[in-house]
């Protein structure tokens, strides 16, 4: 068709066939970038700033070495219950000022493995602050000792799966 008639003379439709659907896609894709209107750097910054500390940029390397050096009952929990969970659970999240051990998003939930380091009257304080932070951002907090983890593991997925399953 488009051999037949001069250029000036094809209409719309046979524009986009002869350019193809990537053409007209583009067009789409432009159109929308002209709506979108850019956010005010002020006010992603205020936005940033009152979003309760979300994310700390600087514990991201020691979340990642924590990911890679797991203890043996957060490496079980992962391996043979968190990481096939839904809803989805993250290992080692940084939230705030702190690395959580597990983190599930929809359920807003925090699980915590407790050694014996945690039981210690100094630890116990952080901990409580710790908990304290989290739970001012919504956040349940589930601590359970290694001990559960290593004599009654049946149970403690249980209790998880109980937690989390309405999500």
């Amino acid at each position: 068709i488009s051999s037949l008639t001069p250029k000036g003379e094809r209409n719309k439709s046979e524009a986009i066939v002869s350019r193809g659907i990537g053409w007209f896609r583009q067009k789409i894709v432009n159109f929308l970038n002209l709506l979108y209107i850019a956010p005010c750097p002020r006010y992603h910054k205020t936005m940033t700033d009152n979003y309760n500390n979300k994310h700390n940029k600087a514990l991201t390397p020691v979340a990642k070495k924590l990911r890679k050096n797991m203890t043996k009952e957060e490496r079980r929990l992962w391996y043979d219950c968190l990481s096939r969970c839904t809803p989805r659970f993250l290992r080692q999240k940084v939230i705030g000022n702190y690395v959580v051990d597990f983190y599930c998003a929809k359920a807003k939930l925090v699980v915590e493995l407790d050694g014996s380091q945690h039981f210690e009257p100094d630890n116990k304080i952080n901990d409580e602050k710790r908990d304290e932070f989290l739970k001012n951002r919504g956040l349940t907090v589930v601590r359970l000792p290694n001990n559960y983890v290593n004599s009654n593991f049946k149970g403690v997925q249980d209790y998880i799966y109980e937690l989390i399953k309405d999500y």
